[in-house]
């Protein structure tokens, strides 16, 4: 069964960004945070095109933390308000 298209709550954006920071504090990188908390649904897949544009535009750099905060808010946003591909 496919979650494309599913609609998040904010309880579940909420829970996902906690384990996300949970696991970030707890040695892991912010990367590897989001992949174990979000893995295969589309929050991830939403992350990683952010990520993907995001290393377009600034020629292969890799994010900064607030940075990769930032995209995971976004796609939060999105992904609430179903406006995510």
């Amino acid at each position: 069964m496919s979650n494309s298209g599913k609609r998040y709550t904010a309880e579940q954006i909420i829970h996902i960004l906690r384990e996300i920071d949970v696991l970030s504090s707890n040695g892991h990188s912010l990367q590897i945070a989001c992949k174990q908390a979000a893995s295969s649904d589309p929050m991830n897949i939403c992350f990683e095109k952010a990520l993907a544009e995001y290393k377009k535009e600034n020629k292969g750099e890799e994010p900064s933390e607030d940075s990769s905060k930032w995209m995971w808010n976004h796609c939060a946003v999105e992904l609430e308000s179903g406006t995510s591909e």
